[in-house]
Parts: C-alpha cells; sequence; structure tokens
C-alpha cells in the first residue's frame, strides 16, 4: 500500500537466464491503453517483478461471486463487454508488438469500474518460451492445441478467450 492508500498487485518471476537487463527492458516498453499500468523492477540478481495497482477483482473472482449470488455465471451481456474489449486489445497488441499473449486465463483479465484490462502481457512469450517448456504447463486450461506444435499465433489468444467466455459463463 502507498501513501495514497492504493493497494497494488506484485508478480514475482524468476529468470532462467543470465542477463536480465534486455528482458527488463523490453517488458518496460510495452505499453498499451488495455495494459494496466505497470512497473518492471530487479528485485534480486536473477528475479523481477511486475508492479501494478491492484484492481476490484479478476474476471476469476467475478464468476466466483457471481456462482455465491446463485447465478449460473456472469451475465452474458457484461460477460461479453468484458471479452470484446480484451479481444480488441490483444489483437491490437499482436500487430503491434508481433508477439501473442499465450497465456490469457480469466485470473489475468483485471476488471475495474467497468473495464476490463489484459494482465501479464509479453510474460509468456518472453519467459516462458525460451524455457522450451510447453505452454500447457502454465496454463493447462485455456492453451490452444495448436501450440503444442509451436504455432503460437493470435488464433491461441482467441481460443483462451472462448474457452474463458465459456467458463465464465457455466462452470465447464
Amino acid at each position: 500500500m502507498d501513501e495514497a492508500g492504493r493497494e497494488f498487485r506484485l508478480l514475482t518471476l524468476a529468470a532462467s537466464f543470465g542477463d536480465a537487463e534486455p528482458l527488463l527492458q523490453r517488458l518496460r516498453a510495452i505499453r498499451h491503453a488495455a495494459l494496466p499500468p505497470c512497473k518492471a523492477i530487479r528485485v534480486a540478481e536473477h528475479r523481477l517483478a511486475l508492479v501494478t495497482l491492484r484492481y476490484e477483482k479478476t474476471l476469476g473472482e467475478r464468476f466466483e461471486a457471481a456462482r455465491a449470488a446463485g447465478m449460473q455465471g456472469v451475465p452474458r451481456g457484461e460477460l461479453l463487454g468484458y471479452l470484446r474489449s480484451a479481444a480488441e486489445a490483444l489483437d491490437t497488441l499482436f500487430h503491434h508488438w508481433k508477439m501473442p499473449h499465450l497465456a490469457v486465463n480469466p485470473r489475468n483479465l483485471l476488471l475495474d469500474h467497468g473495464r476490463a484490462w489484459v494482465a501479464d502481457y509479453g510474460l509468456a512469450p518472453l519467459l516462458w518460451l525460451p524455457t522450451r517448456e510447453p505452454l500447457a504447463a502454465l496454463n493447462p486450461r485455456y492453451v490452444a492445441p495448436e501450440c503444442a506444435d509451436g504455432n503460437q499465433g493470435l488464433a491461441a489468444d482467441q481460443y483462451a478467450l472462448e474457452i474463458g467466455r465459456a467458463s465464465c459463463r457455466e462452470r465447464v
């Protein structure tokens, strides 16, 4: 919490490579109106952290709240509004930065005042893929089948959004 009483979301990352400086610079350069303002910092020799403001909830938390209120899931119109803005952002980000998100799921779609923010963009392609570990180990429920063959494109993010839509509309 800072002096103004704002809470933060901290994501620490272990870097499995030598010099983290180029990655740190790349993460600092990634900016877009649909991405939450984020600060990338080095916290130790092989450890980085991403710091963002804490938002009201994630799409996954919104689904759980809807279920707790006796609903089947997030109301269709509300859910589609969040996913539409996320899809447009992912499309723009892919075309600008030439990389997909590859880890889209309801836990990294942050909701605040009726708006969806796409968190953690760039982490899977920049940190996970270089390890040569399968994406299914990182994001098992939401990873597109073609990623197993090394086809990591925009369609992988679209697939993840559709699985997220289905899982937040009703438990699948």
